[in-house]
Order: structure tokens, then C-alpha cells, then sequence
């Protein structure tokens, strides 16, 4: 099979799978949830249908209620977006990271950069080994044009825990920028 036929493939698979869901008993919500999520992933239309649907049957369905929160973050529909999140954040307690560093970011997208702030700030109280809070807040920065809070951010983001390569490598990337520009002779004068 051609490697570009692949996602044809999973979407067809996921579209058999949703358009037999309605009214059968074999489809758990567990498993409408994990539709809804696999069509978020490969960006198809009804991801948001499927999610609502498992979520209708199990209300109770973190995995659905944050993939939910993060589709509606994506199409800029953010106070929808917040509100599932806040949701999937009080629902998971203290426990997940996950919710609520996806509210972290569709408070900053929608321009609530305190409030996104206080959620990170808390997150990275709560899961001290996770760079990813402080890597959010290092964006967060840079976007207020705090470029010594985000490199210090950037620098503890480092020291602990990330889940990818990638972030590792975009944190390090985005922090040596940071202190080239910063050591840069125009960019002493642009601060006088």
C-alpha cells in the first residue's frame, strides 16, 4: 500500500466505525470516545460529533472531554473550549497535568494570559518534575516580551522533564535564540 493511501485508509475505517455507532450496543462510549479522538488526530469533520456523542452516553470520559476541549481550542471556538476544559480539569482533580495545560493554552490563544498564568503557574506547583508548564510560561513570555522571564522559564523547562525530543529541541532552539539576541551589539542599543 502507498504510504500517502494510509490516512485514506484510517478515515475510512474511522468513518465505518461512527456511522455504525448510533443505536448499537457493541460501541461502548469508551470506544465513540476514542473515534471522536482518532478523527480530531487525522483532522476530519465529525471529530466534534463523535466526541459529543461519547460524551452524551459517559459524560464522565476524560479522554473524550479533553480531546473535546482541545478540537474547540483549534477551531478558536474558546470560550466552548475553556468551559469543557475547566470541566476535564475539575473532573480529573489533582492528579492529571493534562487538562490543564490544555487550558493553559486556550486561555492564552484567547488572549487571558493572566489567568492562563495562575493555571501554569499552579501546574508547575503541583507536577514540579514537568518542564511543561514552564515551557508554556516561557511562551507566555515571549509573547508579553518578557525576554528574561522567558529565558529563565526556558532554562527550567530544561532541567526537568519533557515529553519529547521536539520540545526539548524547540526549548533549547527558542532559548539560544533568546540569549543571541540578547547579546547581540544592536539589540543593546535598541534597549537604551
Amino acid at each position: 500500500m502507498l504510504p500517502h493511501a494510509l490516512p485514506l485508509v484510517g478515515a475510512f475505517v474511522l468513518s465505518a466505525l461512527v456511522l455504525a455507532l448510533p443505536g448499537r450496543s457493541a460501541f461502548t462510549p469508551e470506544h465513540r470516545g476514542e473515534v471522536g479522538i482518532g478523527y480530531m488526530k487525522l483532522r476530519l469533520p465529525g471529530a466534534e460529533q463523535a466526541l459529543r456523542a461519547a460524551l452524551a452516553a459517559a459524560p464522565t470520559l476524560p479522554r473524550a472531554r479533553l480531546a473535546l476541549g482541545m478540537h474547540l481550542t483549534a477551531e478558536k471556538r474558546f470560550d466552548e473550549a475553556i468551559a469543557v476544559l475547566e470541566a476535564a480539569r475539575s473532573a480529573a482533580g489533582t492528579s492529571d497535568l493534562e487538562p490543564g495545560l490544555a487550558l493553559g493554552v486556550a486561555l492564552q490563544l484567547s488572549g487571558r494570559t493572566d489567568a492562563a498564568r495562575g493555571v501554569l503557574e499552579d501546574l508547575g506547583r503541583r507536577f514540579p518534575e514537568d518542564g511543561r508548564p514552564a515551557f508554556n510560561l516561557a511562551m507566555l513570555a515571549i509573547k508579553g516580551g518578557d525576554e528574561a522571564q522567558a529565558r529563565a522559564r526556558l532554562q527550567e523547562a530544561l532541567g526537568k522533564t519533557l515529553p519529547t525530543d521536539q520540545m526539548r529541541l524547540d526549548a533549547a532552539v527558542t532559548l539560544r535564540n533568546l540569549k543571541e539576541a540578547h547579546t547581540r551589539p544592536d539589540a543593546k542599543q535598541k534597549g537604551k
